[in-house]
């Protein structure tokens, strides 16, 4: 009985972990000037101080040809739609996604895109 009690913990806590961590791989066309680009979010996971509704986000912004141009990371905070560069292990000051956009983006959709995909 101990044993099943115990394969049953292991997997609660494998399923759990699962859902922490989301590989969606998705892939979102964005225009920057006028040039086409493929936004591609490769992770997503929960935030490790664990606050409910925080994730970290790893995407790449892809060529027309598919190329990888530049990997990113943030902290996006879903209930705010508050977004966190720390990309390169610098943290850069909190902003709704829509001022990251107008401030870092040049007014393009990218990080209203991944808010609006994992959220």
């Amino acid at each position: 009985m101990k044993k099943i009690y115990t394969v049953l913990a292991c997997l609660a806590y494998g399923l759990t972990a699962l859902a922490s961590t989301q590989a969606i791989a998705k892939t979102y066309p964005i225009y920057e000037g006028n040039q086409l680009y493929s936004l591609k979010i490769s992770s997503v996971k929960s935030a490790p101080d664990g606050k409910k509704g925080l994730y970290v986000v790893d995407f790449d912004l892809l060529g027309w040809q598919g190329e990888s141009m530049a990997t990113h990371t943030y902290r996006v905070y879903c209930p705010t739609k508050t977004v966190r560069n720390i990309s390169n292990g610098i943290t850069r000051p909190a902003r709704t996604a829509k001022q990251e956009d107008m401030q870092v983006w040049s007014g393009d959709y990218t990080l209203r895109y991944v808010v609006k995909a994992i959220c």
